[in-house]
């Protein structure tokens, strides 16, 4: 009975939302209650906690690459922007906070999507003269529904990271860029140990992506049978309770180990997503895939010509590979063809970059 009364009342209060929201002053007013007032309660309770002379930066979208880029870079930018004291980068989701704190971010506070948005709805409100303190570290938040910079991505062959040092980190290049701190070998042992990998002889797989949708899972399973069968060991990076791509074992490595385990296990397969900015300059032969819907664009070129981390000046020993979503089977092929001369290649062999078409699969490979 209070489940039905519940339910009526819920029914009839979105009832009423939808026909005040028709009306104009009533739709200003409810957003200004629910999002700007909102926003500036999370500021002031981020004041409350860190001081009223803090700077507050905003990481206004969780992807792993967005968040390692940023922090990454935030120390140099305030170096040349000489500016000093105290300062909060917030973020979204757990992960966030441990790569913050890796690349020696003192202070991190974790906020939701929702408080997130409204942060930011807040100072476009005020205005920066108003909230001198306040900066996004986002060039679109989704929030400002008009995406301007979102639809120029790939612009004159406008990439992610020159999107990112020419709107956010102006005066700065990735060179100043700080890193997570080194490990030993000793710290990623015991994942080989556990699991039976090989060092140098291990392929880690990277099947999913935020940005990306997935590619179906026959697909790896087969490339991974097929590595098997050459003697490869086969892995498959994946949070605790969610499955490996069959005939692999799972490995779940954190942040603060995932360069060094990458390095010793050789050889990496992933659809391009956050971890790459990460591992982009690891030790190892990265094979990054870019499929891509024949009606997809992101801005106004494709999800390879935007996010490839050659064009961003970050990747070494990456083969990457552009298809369409229909020869996601030619491009398997291709990729473990390639696997299988990288590993018969010596260090002298990769020297510079050359673009090929072969098939259906366009790449960008080592030669």
């Amino acid at each position: 009975m209070v489940r039905k009364i519940k339910k009526i009342v819920l029914r009839g209060y979105h009832s009423v939302k939808i026909r005040f929201s028709r009306i104009a002053v009533f739709n200003i007013i409810w957003k200004y209650n629910n999002k700007i007032c909102r926003g500036q309660r999370v500021y002031d309770n981020l004041l409350e906690k860190y001081g009223n002379d803090v700077q507050i930066y905003v990481e206004h979208y969780p992807g792993t690459g967005d968040v390692y880029i940023t922090c990454a870079l935030l120390e140099a930018w305030r170096r040349k922007e000489k500016i000093t004291g105290p300062y909060v980068v917030t973020v979204i989701g757990k992960g966030a906070v441990k790569i913050a704190k890796l690349l020696a971010i003192e202070n991190v506070e974790l906020l939701s999507q929702e408080d997130t948005d409204c942060l930011v709805a807040f100072l476009r409100f005020m205005g920066d003269v108003s909230v001198h303190n306040l900066r996004i570290l986002h060039y679109s938040p989704m929030i400002m529904y008009t995406s301007i910079l979102d639809m120029l991505a790939g612009y004159n062959d406008l990439d992610f990271m020159t999107m990112y040092l020419s709107v956010v980190f102006k005066g700065v290049s990735w060179n100043d860029a700080v890193d997570f701190p080194a490990v030993e070998d000793t710290d990623v042992d015991e994942y080989f140990d556990e699991k039976g990998l090989i060092a140098g002889q291990t392929v880690v797989l990277f099947p999913h992506a935020n940005t990306i949708q997935d590619i179906p899972e026959q697909y790896w399973e087969k490339l991974a049978r097929r590595l098997r069968e050459q003697g490869l060991t086969v892995c498959t990076n994946v949070e605790p309770g969610y499955p490996p791509i069959l005939g692999t074992c799972d490995v779940f490595v954190p942040y603060k180990h995932i360069k060094r385990f990458v390095e010793k296990a050789g050889y990496i397969v992933g659809i391009r997503s956050g971890i790459f900015d990460i591992i982009a300059n690891a030790d190892c032969k990265k094979f990054i895939l870019y499929p891509t819907p024949n009606h997809f664009k992101f801005g106004v070129d494709t999800i390879h010509r935007y996010f490839s981390v050659h064009k961003m000046g970050i990747g070494e020993k990456c083969w990457e590979y552009e298809f369409e979503r229909i020869y996601d089977k030619s491009a398997f092929m291709v990729v473990y063809r390639d696997i299988l001369k990288a590993v018969e290649m010596t260090e002298s062999y990769i020297e510079n970059y050359e673009d090929i078409e072969r098939h259906h699969v366009h790449c960008v490979i080592p030669h």
